[in-house]
C-alpha cells in the first residue's frame, strides 16, 4: 500500500493500494505520528510514504521509520495549481486531504512504469505483488524473484521441520494428557474402590441390625402370639371355670332341692331343637327315668323328638309341639302335658316342681296313650275281621 500524509494541525492521510485504487481519504485534528501509524496499519502494509514538498518534512522521515515505509518525495515541491489538478476527479473535504491525495498519487504515478514492467517478468509461481514490495524498496525485479524464491524455500524447510516438531509436540502432549487420563482414572478407581469398601461395610453393618432387628422382631411376635394364645386360653378357662362354677352352684341347688319333700327336679333345655338335646346330653345327660322340661316346645319336629324318645320318661312344655313331633312321641309312648298350671323354679340345667301333681299329669297322659292305642288296636282287629 502507497500512503501520502499532510502533517500539521490538521493532518491529511491518502493510501492507495498498489494497483492505484484509493482505499481511503481523511484528516483529522491535533494527531500524534503514532495515531497516523495507527490508522494506517489498521489499513494494511505501507510500502511507500509519500510528501508534496522537497526535502521530506521530518515528521515524514519519523513516520516512515515507524512504519517501516520507504519515502517518495517530488524533485521539487507541487504547487496548489499542480495539487488542484491532480485531485480534481476526487471527493476531498479540505485541501489537507488534497495535499495528501496529491503526493501519493504523484508517487504512484512515478512508480507505475516500473510495477507494470512486474506483470510481464514474474513467473506464475511468484507472487507479484510480494515482487513490487521489494522492487519498491529498491530491489530489482530480477532481485526480488530470487529473493522470493529463496525465502519460500527456506520458509518450507522451516514449516517442514516446524510441522514435525508440531507432530511429535503433539504428539507428546497427548501422551501427556493420556498418562494424566490414565493417572486421574487410577485415582477415580481408587476412590470407587475405598468408596465400595466403605459401602458394603455399612452394609454389612446395616444387614447386621436388621437381622438383629428381625430376630428381636420374630420373638416379639411369637412372645404376642404367645401371650395372645394364653389370654384366650384364660377367657376360656375362666369362661370354663364359671360355666362350671354355675353348675355346681346349681347341682348344690338341686341336691338341697332333692332333700326337700314332694319336690321333683326336672331337666331343662330353653327350646326343643337339636342343638339344646346336644348340649343338654354333653353336659349333664339324660336318663330314663328323666322328665324333660322345655320352655319352648314349638321349634321341634320328628327327628328331635327321635333324639329323646328312648331317653326320657315323660316331656313337660310350655308352648305348643309340632304335629309330627306329637306323633313321634306317641309311638314310643312317651307321655308330654302342658306346665301352664305348675310352679315352675328354674335352676340353671334344672328345672324344680311339685312332684304329686308332675306325677299325676304324667299319669294321666300316660292313661291317655294306653287307651287311644287300644282303640286304635281294636279298630285295627275289626277292619281286619270285617274284611272279606
Amino acid at each position: 500500500m502507497l500512503g501520502g500524509v499532510d502533517p500539521g494541525t490538521t493532518t491529511g492521510i491518502a493510501l492507495l493500494d498498489l494497483e492505484g485504487d484509493v482505499v481511503s481519504i481523511s484528516s483529522s485534528r491535533n494527531c500524534s505520528l503514532s495515531d497516523i501509524v495507527k490508522y494506517v496499519i489498521e489499513e494494511g502494509n505501507l510500502l511507500v510514504l509519500s510528501t508534496d514538498v522537497e526535502p521530506a518534512p521530518k515528521a515524514i522521515e519519523k513516520l516512515a521509520t515507524m512504519a517501516d515505509a520507504e519515502i517518495w518525495e517530488p524533485k521539487k515541491s507541487l504547487s496548489r495549481e499542480e495539487k488542484k489538478k491532480i485531485t480534481e476527479e476526487y471527493d476531498c473535504s479540505n485541501k489537507h486531504e488534497e495535499d495528501a491525495l496529491a503526493a501519493v498519487i504523484k508517487a504512484y504515478d512515478d512508480l507505475k512504469t516500473k510495477l507494470s514492467n512486474i506483470e510481464n517478468r514474474v513467473p506464475d509461481d511468484v507472487q507479484k505483488r510480494e515482487v513490487k514490495k521489494l522492487v519498491i524498496r529498491g530491489n530489482s525485479t530480477k532481485e526480488a524473484i530470487e529473493k522470493i524464491k529463496r525465502d519460500e524455500k527456506t520458509t518450507k524447510r522451516k514449516n517442514k521441520g516446524a510441522n514435525k516438531s508440531k507432530r511429535v509436540k503433539g504428539l507428546e502432549n497427548k501422551v501427556k494428557k493420556l498418562q494424566d487420563k490414565v493417572e486421574s482414572l487410577e485415582e477415580e478407581v481408587e476412590r470407587k474402590e475405598s468408596n465400595i469398601k466403605e459401602l458394603k461395610e455399612e452394609l454389612g453393618r446395616i444387614k447386621s441390625r436388621k437381622f438383629l432387628e428381625t430376630l428381636k422382631s420374630k420373638e416379639v411376635e411369637a412372645r404376642n402370639k404367645k401371650i395372645h394364645s394364653l389370654k384366650k386360653e384364660l377367657k376360656e378357662k375362666r369362661k370354663e371355670i364359671n360355666e362350671l362354677s354355675n353348675k355346681l352352684k346349681s347341682r348344690n341347688e338341686i341336691e338341697k332341692v332333692k332333700k326337700e319333700e314332694n319336690k321333683l327336679v326336672m331337666k331343662r333345655i330353653p327350646t326343643f331343637t337339636k342343638k339344646s338335646i346336644k348340649k343338654l346330653k354333653k353336659e349333664i345327660g339324660l336318663n330314663k327315668n328323666d322328665v324333660l322340661y322345655v320352655e319352648d316346645a314349638s321349634g321341634g319336629g320328628k327327628s328331635t323328638a327321635k333324639m329323646v324318645t328312648d331317653k326320657i320318661k315323660g316331656l313337660a312344655i310350655e308352648g305348643k309341639l309340632s304335629h309330627l313331633a306329637k306323633k313321634a312321641l306317641f309311638k314310643e309312648s312317651i307321655p308330654h302335658f302342658n306346665v301352664e298350671q305348675l310352679e315352675i323354679e328354674k335352676h340353671g340345667h334344672f328345672a324344680v316342681t311339685n312332684k304329686s301333681k308332675l306325677m299325676k299329669k304324667l299319669k294321666e297322659e300316660e292313661k291317655k296313650i294306653d287307651k287311644k292305642k287300644k282303640e286304635k288296636f281294636k279298630s285295627y282287629i275289626k277292619d281286619e275281621l270285617e274284611k272279606p
